[in-house]
């Protein structure tokens, strides 16, 4: 029966229960009444009880899985268990509970056997006296609440020590006096040793040779405080350093006694290394390894620091690969990245230990060079130039490449980093302006050009953009009978502030930036439109072919057929009207991509033109095996056909060598008609030049093309004859003048009338021009320079002298002032007239318009001191000059020799 008979299982106080204590909850597990009554009576005296009572082991558990109890007292003969039987099927569900069991006099033995096995006490029924209960139980109860304690702290202990063995830091202990006491596996596996070769040393074991931070460690957690992130270096059973981040904390007595400590150690190796490796990217390049623009900028600012002074200048070398785009377009980036270490391992070999080789990024590198003055920056750029000139094996192909260098020093320039790299930066666009592969000085006037061309790659990018840009088209013509067979797109700039802009300058100035594909295809789709404007007109036969340069950049992009089928389809012209012009360098410095771009573009009927031939290297071997259908004869060996026999063979080796292949052949540039008789009897079919038209625009095209229709004519030549000109020479007067030319011969008939009247007069003269001219004008001036009043009185100059000093920049533009100075002076200037011809032809041939305005400036300055009148002549034969309207309003007179018949010259 349930205890709830007695009506105690609801909690009734015992009599003698103190007031306000809480009861001690007690389970009693009986089968006999009897026995139950002594117990629960006992109790009962003893006060602070409340009893549930229960006869079978069924019923125990039943009661258990009900509620918590703090004490079981249980019979080992139950209905339905006896013995240990009882024990083992309680011990477990009674928890924290104490547990007691009953025994009679006779079965002793089985209570203590019950003891072993877990049971907090027993009782002898006989025994059972209220004031023996009181305490067995009281006993029982402390000694389950201590057992209770000591299990669930050996079973934190051993979770703790599971946790330490388990975790991927080293944990160790140590005394005060620095032995090791415990060690877990991490540790073992971090420092080498195993616990028990451990435990029992001395932590000195695991510090490099000659260190001991041991008495910093621990003063540092003396105070029980935790030292964190304590970052050193251990050594480990091996020998080997390894990085480590401690945290240490102290092990104290209660009293606060230092005692030892215990170590958290992980290794941060790795860490340290990903660390230092993200620091060596930001400040270093990724291909080629070397220091970074950030990295380049901090060691120039410190090598000025210290050692910028006049007598420890710093130096600075900017360099720029003049072919690396050629290379890495031609062969594509990985050639590239190749070409880009080598040029890196060479530039290293080349500097001191104290210099700075660094990579600014694509093909630009930086040498910084600490104490090293001009002299020794020459022989340093000597040496860079030649070891960047050597052949570079990339897998199974060699490449060449040459360097631009700008040079800067400090002092005399600022010692400023910033400054000093855009210095040398602006002098090596000056070495690439003046013909690349060469080192140039930094001058000040280099800064203000190099401005100017950022600006004006900023220019073009909006111009491209903004649809600024012009397509001009040149006509081909058949050199036998002057009739129109094609045309040749060339594009054209006019800024809104600069006015007309050479293609000679920015035509690079996109390769350069990059955009010259973009503006390839620009020109290319709108010459395809204007092709079928001019055959929809009936300009042009159905056969005639529209002319388009490509830049070896566009070359090698790998979508080019494709896109020139799209375009010729979009616009419904004809693909196999279309002829590319690409040059024989171009093709030349990668023959393998190119042929295999040619070849597709011929499998298109795309015709390809070999253009500027006789100017590169091509080989015959391989010309042979270039899909080529015309070859074009460079302008520089038709302007002197009549002149020069080596120039006539030339010419004449070409188109034999084009007619052999089955080329056709093609000469630009021809300006006179002689140049057009002998082209025509040595067989060249196809020419183009200012004889006939300059490039015009779409609309002027039309009207030209129109007028020949309606004539029922072949293009006329834009020139007559010399024969047929006026040659009286103008009137001379103190001033700057120009004058524009088309024929060679009108012109010197007009400068030996100038002249031969300015030595009669008692003027004096200077003339600048090439030997050649200045040969010929001696022999057709004759007895006028022996006559008295011209002695002391006529000087020559050569052209090429003055022109050099004009390219040197500003300096050279001083030396300039002064070598004219010094030979007006000779001349008797200022107190007598000099008049000064100029003859500007071999500029604009071999420079630009750009030097050309440069030397008059020259001019106007040397006019202020001096009574000269200075005639420039310009030889309008080049497809690009100087602007007719803008020289006209520079000077007090301009005027036409051989003008063109089409032509009219507006002087302001």
């Amino acid at each position: 029966m349930d205890a709830g008979t007695y009506g105690i299982e609801h909690g009734t106080r015992v009599a003698g229960d103190a007031a306000g204590s809480v009861p001690v909850s007690l389970l009693l597990v009986e089968d006999s009444p009897g026995d139950a009554s002594l117990v629960t009576a006992a109790l009962a005296d003893a006060g602070g009880f409340t009893v549930r009572w229960v006869e079978t082991l069924g019923a125990a558990l039943a009661a258990l899985a009900d509620g918590d109890y703090d004490c079981l007292v249980v019979d080992l003969g139950l209905p339905d268990a006896s013995g240990l039987e009882v024990v083992d099927a309680l011990l477990t569900p009674a928890g924290d509970a104490a547990l007691v069991v009953l025994t009679g006099n006779d079965d002793e033995a089985s209570a203590l056997t019950a003891i072993k096995e877990g049971v907090d006490d027993y009782l002898v029924k006989s025994d059972i006296s209220v004031h023996g209960l009181r305490r067995s139980l009281q006993y029982a109860i402390e000694r389950a609440k201590l057992t209770g304690h000591l299990r669930r702290a050996e079973q934190s202990a051993r979770t703790l020590s599971t946790i330490v063995e388990s975790t991927g830091d080293a944990i160790f202990a140590m005394d005060a006096s620095g032995l090791i006491t415990a060690w877990n596996r991490a540790a073992e596996e971090l420092y080498g040793y195993t616990a028990e070769e451990a435990v029992g040393r001395h932590v000195r074991v695991l510090h490099p040779l000659g260190e001991e931070d041991l008495p910093a460690t621990l003063d540092g957690s003396s105070g029980g405080r935790t030292v964190r992130g304590l970052e050193t270096v251990r050594r480990t059973r091996a020998g080997r350093l390894i990085d480590v981040s401690l945290t240490v904390s102290p092990l104290s007595e209660p009293d606060g006694r230092l005692i030892g400590a215990s170590v958290i150690a992980r290794d941060i190796s790795e860490r340290l290394l990903l660390e230092g490796q993200l620091k060596d990217q930001a400040t270093h390049d990724a291909l080629t390894g070397l220091p970074n623009r950030a990295l380049l900028s901090e060691r120039l600012s410190q090598a000025l620091a210290v050692s910028a002074s006049p007598g420890h200048p710093v130096t600075v070398l900017f360099l720029d690969l003049d072919s690396f785009k050629t290379v890495n377009d031609a062969r594509g980036h990985l050639a590239g990245d190749g070409l880009l270490r080598e040029v890196a391992k060479r530039l290293q070999g080349v500097v001191r230990s104290a210099d700075t080789v660094a990579r600014l990024g694509g093909d630009e590198f930086v040498i910084v060079c600490p104490d090293t003055d001009s002299a020794a920056a020459q022989r340093l750029a000597e040496r860079v130039t030649e070891v960047i000139a050597a052949p570079v094996r990339i897998n199974a192909d060699v490449v060449h490449v040459t360097a631009s260098i700008g040079v800067a020093i400090a002092p005399p320039l600022e010692a400023d980093a910033e400054s000093l790299l855009r210095h040398a930066d602006a002098a090596m666009y000056e070495a690439k302006a003046r013909g690349r592969a060469r080192t140039q000085l930094f001058d000040v006037a280099f800064a203000e050009r190099s401005r100017h061309r950022l600006e004006l790659a900023d220019d073009l990018r909006t111009a491209l953009r903004d649809g600024q840009l012009e397509v001009h088209y040149q006509p081909v013509l058949d050199i036998a009978t002057g009739r129109p067979v094609g045309v040749e797109a060339l594009t054209r700039w006019r800024h809104p502030e600069r006015g007309w802009v050479p293609p000679a300058t920015f035509v690079p100035l996109a390769e350069d930036t990059g955009i010259v594909g973009e503006l390839d295809r620009w020109v290319l789709r709108q010459a395809c439109r204007d092709a079928v404007v001019l055959n929809v007109l009936g300009l042009l036969d159905a056969d005639a072919r529209m002319s388009v340069n490509l830049s070896p950049r566009t070359l090698g992009e790998p979508d080019l057929v494709e896109y020139i089928r799209r375009t010729t389809a979009a616009e419904q012209l004809p693909v196999e009207t279309l002829v590319l012009e690409v040059t024989e360098t171009a093709v030349m410095n990668d023959v393998l991509t190119a042929r295999r771009s040619l070849e597709a573009l011929r499998e298109l009927g795309v015709g390809v033109a070999l253009d500027d031939f006789g100017t590169g290297y091509s080989s015959l071997s391989l010309l042979r095996q270039l899909p080529v259908s015309r070859l074009k004869i460079d302008r520089s060996f038709v302007r002197n056909l009549g002149e020069r026999s080596d120039d006539l063979a030339i010419a004449a080796s070409i188109i034999n060598l084009a007619r052999a292949l089955g080329m056709e052949t093609g000469a630009e540039g021809i300006e006179f008609l002689e140049q057009r008789r002998l082209l025509d009897q040595l067989g060249c079919p196809l020419g183009q030049g200012f004889l006939w038209s300059k490039a015009l625009p779409l609309g002027e095209l039309i009207a030209l093309l129109g007028q020949q229709a309606v004539n029922g004519a072949a293009v006329a030549p834009a020139s007559p004859d010399a024969a047929a000109l006026d040659l009286a020479a103008p009137d001379c007067g103190t001033g700057h003048s120009v004058w524009f030319y088309r024929d060679q011969a009108a012109l010197e008939t007009r400068l030996q009338h100038a002249m031969s009247a300015a030595l009669r007069s008692g003027d004096a003269c200077l003339l600048i021009a090439s030997a050649l001219r200045r040969e010929s004008l001696q022999t057709a001036l004759g007895d006028v320079l022996t006559e008295p009043q011209a002695w002391g009185r006529y000087l020559e100059l050569d052209s090429d002298v003055v022109l050099d000093l004009v390219a040197a920049g500003a300096d050279g533009l001083s030396g300039c002032g002064k070598e004219l100075t010094r030979l007006l002076a000779r001349l008797g200037a200022p107190a007598r007239t000099v008049r000064v011809f100029s003859d500007l032809g071999p500029m604009i041939w071999s420079r630009s318009g750009a030097e050309a305005v440069a030397l008059e400036g020259v001019w106007d300055q040397l006019r202020g001191n001096h009574d000269l009148d200075v005639l420039c002549a310009y030889d309008l034969g080049r497809e690009w000059s100087p602007s007719p309207s803008d020289l006209a309003g520079r000077h007090d007179d301009a005027a036409w020799v051989c003008a063109p018949v089409t032509t009219v010259l507006t002087v302001p």
